[in-house]
């Protein structure tokens, strides 16, 4: 064998087999990956901050139903009584 190419080595036949080069020589053993752990359903929110919106949401109830119409009332009146 010589150090030139192949392709200028024309004096060889070049014989294929089909069989990749190295092919025969002994993989290393296949790292098998374990399996993830099985996804567990966990709650969105913890229970502080569902109550926490729940009463902050009770509070925003409140005052559009009750506080608001109050103080529309006491404006209105206050108007009135100005007014006349």
């Amino acid at each position: 064998m010589t150090d030139e190419p192949r392709s200028q080595r024309l004096d060889e036949p070049i014989i294929n087999t089909g069989i990749v080069p190295g092919a025969g020589e002994a993989w290393p053993p296949a790292r098998v990956e374990p399996e993830p752990p099985a996804y567990v359903k966990e709650p969105l929110f913890s229970k502080k901050v569902l109550a926490g919106w729940a009463i902050g949401t009770l509070v925003v109830w409140f005052a559009f139903t009750v506080v608001v119409p109050e103080i529309v009332r006491s404006v209105k009146a206050e108007i009135r009584a100005h007014i006349n």
